[in-house]
């Protein structure tokens, strides 16, 4: 019996220390107007984001 509950609580400590990567990849936002010199919004601009730490680019 005892043995079973520290293979339990072995596995779920292992499964706690392995939620925060997966919350870590959850998707965010990004607002704002791109604009011109003169203040008029682009028309049909397309906005690239990227991730430095793998090189993946986002188009918007």
């Amino acid at each position: 019996m005892r043995k079973y509950f520290a293979i339990f609580v072995f596995v779920v400590l292992v499964a706690g220390l392995c939620v925060p990567p997966v919350f870590a990849q959850a998707s965010g936002s990004v607002k704002g107007v791109a604009k011109d010199a003169e203040g008029k919004p682009f028309v049909g601009a397309v906005v690239e984001f990227m991730n430095q730490d793998n090189g993946q680019k986002y188009n918007l």
